[in-house]
C-alpha cells in the first residue's frame, strides 16, 4: 500500500498543489525539496459542489523510510 500512496502523491501533487506562500517557494520542486528536508503539512479538499461541502479530515504521517501511520480522521 505504501508504494501505491507514494505513486499517487508523486503523480497528483505537482499538478494539483497550490503553494499558499509563493514568495517562499517559487515552484513545486523547491517546496518539495524543503518539505523532504524538514517535513510539513499538506491539506486537501475533496472536489464537490458547494452545497455538498463538509469538512472531512484524515491525518497521517509518511515517514522518510516510507512507513505510513494513520493519526486520525473526522468529519
Amino acid at each position: 500500500m505504501t508504494e501505491r500512496v507514494i505513486e499517487i502523491l508523486d503523480k497528483a501533487l505537482p499538478n494539483k498543489a497550490k503553494i499558499c506562500m509563493p514568495h517562499l517557494y517559487k515552484s513545486w520542486d523547491e517546496y518539495l525539496k524543503n518539505f523532504l528536508q524538514h517535513g510539513g503539512v499538506i491539506e486537501a479538499t475533496p472536489v464537490c459542489l458547494p452545497n455538498q461541502i463538509s469538512s472531512p479530515s484524515i491525518s497521517f504521517m509518511i515517514e522518510p523510510n516510507g512507513d505510513i501511520d494513520l493519526i486520525g480522521s473526522f468529519d
